[in-house]
């Protein structure tokens, strides 16, 4: 992309504010850690994000443990009352 590309400040400081909401939610316990894409996404968004701040990004190492692998994958027959 070697062409220029031109933005007003004002979409520039929105778009900034939306990196950073994303950012947040894609930080939080159970996104991030949830399965190696969403790392890779947490990832992506920090360098992102640290090329408008003009920082070092501090990525986050894997996790011992993906959260997906904890899920409870059996289904079961709800009983009348509705345990199972």
């Amino acid at each position: 992309m070697s062409e220029k590309i031109e933005v007003s400040e004002e979409v520039l400081l929105d778009g900034l504010e939306s990196l950073k909401y994303v950012v947040d939610i894609q930080l939080s316990d159970g996104h991030w850690n949830y399965d190696p894409y969403m790392h890779g996404m947490a990832n992506g968004l920090i360098l992102a994000l640290s090329l408008f701040s003009n920082d070092q990004p501090e990525f986050l190492n894997r996790p011992d443990k993906w959260v997906v692998d904890n899920e409870v994958t059996e289904v079961c027959e709800k009983d009348f009352d509705g345990r199972c």
